[in-house]
């Protein structure tokens, strides 16, 4: 099955996908295989909310469904930020990650390398990024600038910020410490609260807020050379994502296809959400004073602190608070 010449226009965000006759022999099984690539393709380019699949003879409508969607390895225990230094998270309690200095009341915002094995945080004035490796006792001052965005590592290793967060350009850093910018031009007139990288390193996240404080959560397509290295974003408008909540307090990756939110809607104060990047939220529950949200390869993973440093975790349908613990906030690689 090969695309027919100039295959794919867009419109409107709907892309329609033109392949050759042989498609339309294919069983019902390749057929739904088929929708579920070019599906797995198109969730990378930001500007595309919905597409159709277009053969001579007219449109595939698979009757079937087949999930794709591949997960990256990454470790199931978030690091958690709590008075004076870094820790993981057990299931049950926590856990001092040996061989690190206290970072102390200094540190916000930590991140935790696709591998595990690095960590970053920023320091509460936004003057540096601090990086550290597990086994090693020395932190470095990674980054320095004026007020820096919280990091995110991508699948290559490269650490994603903002030298501040009224800015249309992206500070990104190799493990070597190559500096690249990488120009955003959606965010001129907008303030950078948030970013997160897909663990896949194909979409980016950001939060960020308008003139009168209304925000707004866009996921953009990254570009990168053969050896990964970005190069830039996708071109075309970002997607928008939540656009039905009233205020994105939060956001985090939760899996190649969902986000978890902290949101609010009208009248009701920010609540943890689940929603699919190209579909509606669904309610995860309350949390009483939610300030940040993270999440691993799905929603089973989401964890929320508060603003009085109470971590709460998600599982089976229900909130579980974790007694006798601190936490500013948490963090699963990414």
């Amino acid at each position: 099955t090969q695309l027919e010449p100039r295959a794919v226009t867009v419109t409107d965000g709907v892309a329609e996908v033109g392949l050759s006759a042989s498609a339309e022999s294919e069983d019902t099984k390749q057929q739904a295989l088929l929708h579920a690539q070019i599906q797995h393709t198109l969730e990378e380019i930001g500007s595309i909310t919905s597409f159709d699949i277009v053969t001579p003879a007219g449109l595939i409508q698979p009757e079937t469904s087949v999930d794709i969607t591949s997960t990256v390895p990454i470790d199931t225990h978030p690091v958690i930020l709590t008075d004076s230094y870094l820790a993981t998270f057990t299931g049950t309690g926590i856990e001092r990650i040996p061989g690190l200095p206290d970072v102390g009341k200094n540190a916000k915002e930590p991140a935790v390398s696709i591998s595990g094995d690095t960590y970053a945080y920023i320091t509460h004035d936004g003057k540096d990024l601090v990086r550290l490796h597990k086994g090693s006792k020395d932190a470095e001052i990674f980054v320095t600038g004026e007020n820096l965005i919280g990091p995110s590592f991508d699948l290559y290793d490269w650490l994603w910020t903002a030298n501040n967060p009224k800015t249309t350009e992206l500070l990104v850093v190799s493990h070597t410490g190559e500096h690249i910018t990488v120009e955003v031009p959606f965010l001129k007139g907008r303030t950078i609260r948030s970013l997160d990288m897909s663990l896949d390193g194909t979409r980016l996240g950001i939060l960020s807020t308008g003139e009168y404080e209304e925000t707004r959560l866009d996921v953009i397509g990254v570009t990168r050379d053969v050896d990964g290295t970005p190069t830039g974003i996708s071109t075309g408008s970002p997607l928008v994502i939540g656009a039905g909540f009233t205020t994105v307090e939060d956001f985090a990756w939760a899996g190649a296809s969902h986000m978890a939110l902290l949101a609010s809607t009208e009248n009701v104060k920010a609540q943890p959400f689940s929603t699919l990047v190209s579909g509606p939220g669904q309610p995860l529950g309350n949390i009483e004073k939610g300030q940040k949200i993270a999440a691993g390869n799905d929603a089973r993973s989401v964890q929320v602190c508060t603003k009085d440093g109470e971590l709460y975790s998600y599982g089976a349908g229900n909130w579980q608070k974790l007694v006798d613990i601190s936490a500013r906030d948490s963090a699963y690689p990414g």
